[in-house]
């Protein structure tokens, strides 16, 4: 049974066209943009090119929930942002390991921090 690349996201990685927020129209027109991208790499094989498709759609996956924790702290839900935070944190694991597999230069260490999902904000008062 082959597997379209929505479906391989989905059964993958829960990833679906709701998580990030589109319409099916834009989430397919988007599927078929990181398909092309992980075209373009003419020596790449088929499962390289696949995990260069989830590495692009965690990354998009990535920024939406960051545009969804900007919201939350704006609107003064810490505690949401702190759990999407949380999830953005796996999301970023799974994002270098598909950079991995898809044999993409591998993540630096040099000169990265640890975030810090559940910031102490007791001193402004906010905690």
């Amino acid at each position: 049974m082959t597997l379209t690349v929505a479906e391989r996201l989905e059964g993958e990685l829960s990833l679906t066209a709701e998580a990030l927020g589109m319409s099916e129209r834009v989430f397919d027109r988007r599927l078929e943009l990181w398909e092309a991208l992980a075209g373009e790499r003419e020596t790449a094989t088929n499962a390289q090119r696949q995990a260069h498709v989830a590495y692009l759609a965690l990354g998009a996956w990535i920024t939406y929930l960051l545009g969804q924790a900007d919201k939350f702290r704006a609107e003064g839900e810490v505690t949401v942002e702190r759990d999407i935070l949380g999830r953005v944190v796996l999301l970023r694991d799974q994002q270098d390991v598909a950079q991995v597999q898809a044999g993409l230069a591998p993540p630096t260490t040099a000169n990265q921090g640890e975030a810090n999902p559940a910031p102490i904000l007791e001193p402004w008062g906010v905690g």
